[in-house]
């Protein structure tokens, strides 16, 4: 594979490691992703090719941030993101019922 073939000893070179520490460490403010949401065509684009419903658009920041902290790191987009694919099934509705 092509990681391999930049490895040494098992161990990934020092600049992919620190650029997967600085992409982990990223976070996003919610006011930014409403703006975004909003008026910019290519996440919406984004957000359709992924199956999230055009009703969620407007509320995804407060979605995302189920902690209200008024940031979304990577974990909570893609988390968040992927619960958010498709219709809702039964499983989702139990999962609200039981967080409310």
């Amino acid at each position: 594979s092509i990681l391999k073939d930049h490895t040494q000893n098992g161990c990934l070179p020092p600049r992919l490691t620190e650029h997967a520490a600085r992409i982990q460490n990223l976070q996003l403010d919610t006011k930014i992703l409403a703006n975004l949401v909003i008026r910019d065509s290519e996440v919406v684009k984004a957000l359709d090719d992924l199956d999230i419903r055009k009703e969620d658009h407007e509320y995804l920041h407060d979605i995302l941030d189920p902690d209200n902290s008024g940031y979304i790191d990577l974990a909570e987009l893609v988390e968040g993101l992927s619960r958010l694919r498709g219709d809702p099934r039964r499983s989702d509705i139990v999962t609200v019922d039981l967080m409310v």
